[in-house]
Formats: structure tokens, sequence, C-alpha cells
């Protein structure tokens, strides 16, 4: 299953959550990132399309990260 995408705010970038096998991964201009997750939230853009916040759980741990996009 694929969630509803996001954009970057200049439209160069496009994110989405998905499950997989009951995981949750984050999929960047068509490329699942390679850690899954307990639990996802929609993804957010920097304002330069270069990072993205990613609201998550692991392990009974909520954790917010701010990733480059290169690095997912």
């Amino acid at each position: 299953m694929i969630w509803d995408p996001v954009f970057s705010t200049d439209s160069k970038r496009i994110a989405a959550k998905a499950e997989l096998k009951g995981k949750y991964f984050i999929v960047v201009d068509g490329k699942m990132g390679k850690h899954g997750f307990d639990e996802l939230w929609d993804p957010v853009f920097s304002p330069d399309g270069e990072k993205i916040l990613l609201r998550c759980m692991e392990d009974g741990k909520y954790f917010r990260r701010i990733v480059p996009v290169s690095e997912l």
C-alpha cells in the first residue's frame, strides 16, 4: 500500500509513505528507502527540498529525524 504523495516546495521531488510486509518505508522520487519503521507519518520536505522530516516509531519509541534526501 502507498499513501498520498507529498511534493517539495519547488515540485521537483515527490515522497510518499509505503507499507510492505508490515513495515513502513519512505519512497522518494520512486526509490524506496533502506530502513523500515514500525509506524511512519507523512514526510515533510524542507523549504529547499534537500531534507525530509521523518516522524516515525521504532521499538515503541517515537522519533523525529531530519534526513538529507541523498541518504534515503
